[in-house]
């Protein structure tokens, strides 16, 4: 199984081509708009989808060729009766359950972008099998602040405690923080990048990877001050669970 992975920046209409050169199983797009508005004239047509967002023009897309099995989980997405933004839950083919992310500011400071993703893990990570979270987290172990109760490096210590683990970390032998591959670079410019775009799996998973790679920002910003990355792997035996 393939997965890419890709904040496409809007519009993502006009950036089909590029994505689809990886045949992939399934897509995850962060500021995506409405595929109702594009997929039935696009190379995705024969795709299923999932969307969510606050408006028609930015969301978050699962999109899955169509003899993959997806159902949608019903997950606890709130904190102090406002919605975390935005996670979509599915469970993959009744073999492991997949969110992808993409994370938001919120109202508050302390618990903007991956302080979302902290209250939906304390909502949610017991419910959820076999987990695979992946997508732009808007976070790095750089910017933990010593004046919360929770950061980055909080977070995956909580994942690794469940046997959840970076597979890019994994791969590539880095620690969080010093990583040499960026995900993100601002406003497009090669001299600021950052590391922020993640596919935190269950170990089962790891351990089953076949390749993994991000996609080479020389190639990539002409689209999006973001860069795809890339998972093939082989899912856990459905019959034997490993």
């Amino acid at each position: 199984m393939k997965i890419v992975d890709w904040n496409c920046g809007g519009a993502f209409r006009k950036k089909i081509e590029p994505i689809k050169k990886y045949d992939a199983d399934i897509y995850i797009i962060q500021e995506c708009e409405h595929p109702d508005k594009f997929i039935e004239r696009s190379v995705l047509k024969s795709f299923n989808f999932h969307w969510k967002g606050s408006n028609q023009n930015k969301g978050l897309a699962i999109f899955s060729k169509p003899e993959i099995k997806i159902k949608v989980l019903e997950l606890d997405e709130s904190y102090r009766n406002r919605q975390l933004k935005w996670f979509l839950p599915v469970t993959i083919e009744d073999n492991f359950d997949l969110v992808a992310v993409w994370t938001h500011k919120a109202e508050a400071e302390a618990f903007a972008y991956i302080g979302q993703f902290y209250w939906y893990l304390e909502n949610n990570l017991s419910k959820i099998k076999r987990p695979v979270f992946i997508g732009d987290f808007n976070s790095n172990s750089i910017w933990d602040s010593w004046d919360r109760w929770w950061n980055h490096s909080d977070i995956v210590e909580i994942l690794e405690n469940r046997d959840i683990k970076s597979l890019y970390h994994n791969c590539m032998n880095e620690k969080q923080g010093s990583e040499s591959l960026k995900t993100f670079h601002h406003r497009k410019d090669l001299e600021k990048g950052y590391h922020i775009d993640y596919i935190f799996a269950d170990d089962t998973l790891l351990k089953k990877t076949l390749q993994f790679y991000c996609g080479d920002p020389k190639e990539w910003l002409e689209y999006s001050d973001h860069v795809p990355l890339v998972w093939t792997f082989t899912p856990s035996s459905k019959k034997n669970g490993v």
